[in-house]
């Protein structure tokens, strides 16, 4: 369970997404030499928290199996989406585009007609041929050319660290819980349709608390249990006051 202060809230189609499930996700790592060399920005989406861990070698996701390592060394937070904005360089540039090979029907003697026992046409007479045949020269050679775009035009890419986000059991069919409103809202974001990611954001059936720390929920309960009742000593005291400074106020004025 990714929790807010994981999630990346500052563009407009992630904002009241305060929680996400990533399961069998794979982190991310940027290349920062590459982004800079071909003018790319990226903005982290989702990451984990400072006590993940990866699996490796032998992976087993069986809750029952699944302890955290020994060492506290071994955790840390690791990222799990990104947005790429840019213009992208095609992988073919100053590359030849390989060609698919023409593959070659292999038929064997057992396969040919005479093998069968079918009997064949005889050929066409020479001068058949010659009445049919176009004269040299007339037909113009067709020569394939492929066009690279060695440049793309500005543009966005979504990088999701996890498929498993993208199936039937992550995601609901009407499209309300936090899952589909972030497959959602990023799907609207690359189409620019950034008001109907921001108008299906406002409905959002998960609203965590925010996490506290062990001295904070303290301070909450004795002010609960022993602040309020002070509090309502304090203001009877001051009616009390009042009310005594009042009747002198009144006596005097009378006897006078």
């Amino acid at each position: 369970m990714l929790k807010e202060d994981t999630i990346n809230n500052t563009p407009a189609f992630m904002r009241n997404i305060k929680g996400i499930i990533a399961m069998q996700a794979s982190p991310l790592s940027l290349v920062s030499d590459n982004l800079t060399s071909a003018g790319v920005t990226a903005t982290r989406l989702l990451s984990t928290s400072k006590e993940s861990w990866l699996m490796k070698d032998e992976i087993n996701l069986n809750p029952m199996f699944i302890a955290p390592p020994e060492s506290s060394e071994e955790m840390d937070s690791y990222d799990l989406a990104y947005l790429l904005e840019g213009t992208f360089t095609s992988y073919f540039k100053d590359k030849p585009v390989p060609e698919k090979p023409m593959g070659e029907e292999d038929i064997s003697e057992s396969d040919t007609p005479a093998d069968a026992g079918e009997t064949t046409d005889p050929a066409p007479t020479d001068t058949a041929e010659s009445d049919t045949a176009a004269p040299e020269g007339d037909t113009p050679e067709v020569v394939a050319q492929n066009r690279i775009l060695e440049t793309s035009r500005p543009a966005k890419i979504f990088v999701l660290g996890c498929s498993q986000m993208l199936m039937d059991n992550m995601l609901d069919p009407e499209g309300r819980t936090t899952n589909a409103t972030f497959i959602l809202n990023t799907i609207d974001h690359l189409n620019g349709k950034d008001e109907i990611a921001a108008m299906r954001s406002k409905q959002q059936m998960l609203n965590p608390l925010a996490d506290t720390t062990a001295f904070v929920r303290t301070m909450i309960k004795a002010l609960n249990i022993a602040g309020l009742p002070v509090l309502v000593f304090v203001f009877g005291i001051g009616v009390w006051g009042t009310g005594k400074i009042r009747r002198k106020k009144i006596a005097k004025q009378f006897n006078a």
